[in-house]
């Protein structure tokens, strides 16, 4: 070995765990997932709500970590019989779109220049629970008002573009 070169072990005892039963959530999450039905079934379910042509076009699931970039609004998922949090980051044009639509209202809900309003939220998790349900996979959810610990060491984001009409949602 040429002088000035160390070799040691690895040191995997520094590495955060992850549970199996996190694991084993992921697994099923990319196990439906992959499945051809889920998108258009949540299309259907939200444009039979709305009355308009909704298209919803999966581009893959993948890791990420950090925070997600540029405006958004974020709903924690919590799949039933799981410790598995999904965070589902919303553009918030979308929300406003959404929470206006079920409130009867034609004016903006959203100010680009502030945050998303804690109440919007809750009407928005009102509303993905409608769809879910209305949408009839058997999947079932809960909001959380943050995440659990088990799967922050990596967050799940599925990649995805929502068209309703003409106008996109990324």
């Amino acid at each position: 070995m040429p002088q000035g070169i160390s070799v040691s072990a690895y040191p995997w005892g520094s590495l955060r765990r992850i549970p199996k039963v996190a694991v084993r959530a992921l697994s099923e999450l990319q196990r439906r997932l992959s499945t051809d039905s889920i998108m258009p079934s949540l299309a259907e379910a939200l444009s039979a709500w709305l009355g308009e042509p909704v298209s919803i076009q999966g581009h893959g699931l993948r890791a990420v970590s950090g925070e997600p970039e540029g405006p958004s609004a974020c709903l924690w998922i919590r799949l039933a019989a799981s410790s598995a949090d999904i965070s589902l980051v919303l553009d918030p044009r979308l929300v406003a779109r959404l929470v206006g639509f079920a409130l009867n209202r034609d004016v903006s809900l959203y100010d680009p220049l502030a945050p998303i309003e804690p109440t919007l939220l809750g009407a928005m998790a009102a509303i993905a629970a409608k769809i879910i349900d209305d949408s009839k996979l058997g999947i079932d959810v809960t909001f959380a008002s943050e995440p659990l610990d088990t799967l922050d060491v990596q967050r799940i984001q599925i990649d995805s573009a929502l068209h309703i009409g003409s106008t996109a949602y990324p």
